[in-house]
């Protein structure tokens, strides 16, 4: 369990070098946002370096300092916390519109050519009666 949480730190590790290294993979995070993941990291680490400290000088008759439940807890809630935010998704560039041709109605006035005859391209409905 502890080479799990051991695992988990050294991923959220990577990610916030890689940010501070501009990877383009999270160069869309805020600074304010890789802060939080900072302290979060900072925070778990100590907790993994004390228990690991502990355990270490345990006999293997003593009762152990944490239990696996509660390194699985911290694992998750290191997950879910520093991952929610480092796998945010970026924010979606739209497209540049193209450049639009003349309007309609100035298109609608413009003659045409019509065998030797110029006559506007609008018909006028014909008279049945």
């Amino acid at each position: 369990m502890l080479q799990e949480f051991g695992h988990s730190l050294q991923m959220i590790k990577k990610a916030i070098d890689l940010y501070h290294n501009g990877d383009e993979k999270y160069n869309h995070l805020e600074k304010s946002e890789i802060e939080k993941v900072i302290k979060y990291w900072e925070e778990k680490q100590r907790w993994f370096e004390e228990k690991s400290f502990l355990l270490s000088k345990l006999a293997p008759t003593d009762d152990p300092v944490v239990l696996a439940s509660q390194i699985k807890t911290e694992i998750n809630l290191l997950n879910k916390d520093c991952w929610t935010i480092l796998n945010k998704p970026k924010p979606k560039v739209e497209p540049p519109k193209p450049a639009q041709e003349q309007p309609k109605q100035e298109q609608k006035q413009q003659p045409t050519e019509v065998n030797g005859d110029k006559t506007d391209k609008q018909e006028k409905p014909m008279d049945l009666d």
